[in-house]
Parts: C-alpha cells; sequence; structure tokens
C-alpha cells in the first residue's frame, strides 16, 4: 500500500522524462538523464558482471518514467527508472524496435518470430504498441525492504497511468529470473507468449551475459495494477514532465 511520500532526504517525485534528444537544449534534461545513467550503472553492477551496458542509442529517444527525491532547493535525484519506447519513435529515429534486437544477439528463433508477427499487427498504429525495460532501482533504496516495496507500488502505478495516457495498447517486456523481476511483471497483467509449438522458453539474453529471461506482453493491467494507479494518481497529477514544447514526432523524411 502506497503511504509514504517522503524518502529519507527529500520528498518523492515523479518525473516523466520525455525523449532527451528532443530536449537536450534543456539543462534539466541534460542533468537528469547524466544521473539516471549514473544510477543504471551503479545498480546493474550490483546484479551483473563488469561489461554489462544498462543503456543504449534507445535511451535518447524514448520516454524514461523516474522517482525522484526532491532536496529542499529543488535538486532531483532519480531512485528508480524505468524505459518505454513505442514502434513509432523507433521508426522516427530508424532504430529496429529494442527487444526485437536483442532477440536476434540471442539467437532466439521462436521468440524472434512472435515479435515480428506483433509488429505487423501494429503497423498501422505503431504508438500504440511499446518496448518497456530498464527498470532499476538505487541499491541504497533496495536497502530498507518496506521502501523498496514502497517505491515498486509507485512506479506500477506510474507506469500504468502513463500507458494509458498515451494510448499504448500493448507492452511488450522482459523479466530477468534472477531478481525476480518477471514476477513483479506478472502482477501488472503481463503474460508470456506463447507460439504454435506451446509457451515460449526462457531466452538467454546475449547482452545481460546470457542471463534468463522471460518474454512478456501485457494488453490489459490486473486489478491490482488498476488499484496502485488509483492511489497513485495524486503523484501523477504534480508530476513533473521534461519534453521538448513540440512533442509530435515528426514524420521521416523521404
Amino acid at each position: 500500500m502506497i503511504s509514504k511520500t517522503k524518502s529519507n532526504k527529500g520528498i518523492l517525485k515523479l518525473v516523466q522524462l520525455e525523449a532527451p534528444y528532443d530536449s537536450w537544449n534543456q539543462p534539466s534534461t541534460q542533468v537528469l538523464f547524466c544521473k539516471m545513467v549514473g544510477l543504471k550503472l551503479e545498480s546493474y553492477l550490483t546484479r551483473y558482471s563488469y561489461g554489462i551496458l544498462p543503456f543504449d542509442g534507445s535511451d535518447f529517444v524514448a520516454t524514461h518514467l523516474l522517482i525522484c527525491e526532491e532536496s529542499p532547493n529543488g535538486e532531483l535525484t532519480p531512485l528508480t527508472s524505468y524505459k518505454s519506447i513505442t514502434l513509432e519513435r523507433c521508426e522516427a529515429h530508424n532504430l529496429v524496435f529494442p527487444c526485437l534486437s536483442i532477440l536476434q544477439a540471442s539467437q532466439a528463433e521462436r521468440h524472434t518470430q512472435v515479435i515480428t508477427d506483433l509488429l505487423k499487427r501494429y503497423q498501422k498504429n505503431p504508438s500504440e504498441i511499446s518496448y518497456d525495460s530498464g527498470f532499476t532501482i538505487h541499491p541504497s533504496a533496495r536497502i530498507d525492504r518496506a521502501f523498496c516495496s514502497e517505491l515498486k507500488d509507485l512506479l506500477m502505478g506510474f507506469v500504468t497511468l502513463h500507458a494509458i495516457d498515451k494510448g499504448i495498447r500493448c507492452l511488450v517486456g522482459m523479466g530477468m529470473t534472477h531478481v525476480k523481476a518477471d514476477q513483479y511483471f506478472l502482477s501488472w497483467g503481463y503474460e508470456p507468449f506463447e507460439d504454435g509449438q506451446g509457451p515460449l522458453p526462457l531466452v538467454k539474453v546475449k547482452s545481460h551475459f546470457w542471463k534468463e529471461s522471460q518474454l512478456f506482453r501485457a494488453e490489459k493491467f490486473t486489478e491490482f495494477a488498476m488499484m496502485h494507479a488509483k492511489l497513485v494518481e495524486p503523484f501523477w497529477e504534480r508530476r513533473l514532465v521534461i519534453s521538448s514544447r513540440d512533442q509530435k514526432i515528426p514524420s521521416i523524411a523521404a
């Protein structure tokens, strides 16, 4: 249950950082983006071997949903991060849908095919499907289990409201099993994929040093997730949105 509005150092603030590529001239984008990269590095290196790269080019054009500590002087320090990128945004920058490139590199042929087929269904409405990834909590926030649980509840509500607000009808994700991320995402409404041969097996992900991951999709949220969305609404209404003045995604030049 969501009850706290403060951490030990400041007030908790939801921050929606939209496509840093479009607002890079804003100092707030540059500062927060660099802090987010630092958060990901510090967090992932506690769970993976040296060499893990928890960011790529898509970070510059994705939406980042952050829960931050806001100090009395207004400084924001990210405690959690979560990345969402639509097929529409990928196409605008000639990027392969990130999930697809991960599966191809991992030689997961069945998984690659089901995602290819799914993307074809959304080709006419590419804003309605997203790949969501990069779920991260700062190591210092994980020490206090109650506070960590609080952050997870806030993030669940934040992501749910963001998807509803943006009209995203299908969220694709991969839950790493060794950190039990798969169990967390199941509670949101994510479901494992199947094909003509039955349920898809876990994927050994090359970019994550062959750690196993469950490929998921969510086309509706659970009552549990919707409950948290309702509880998060006061935070959502006061969230900070950092974006360019013109949020419309331009067409790709011919």
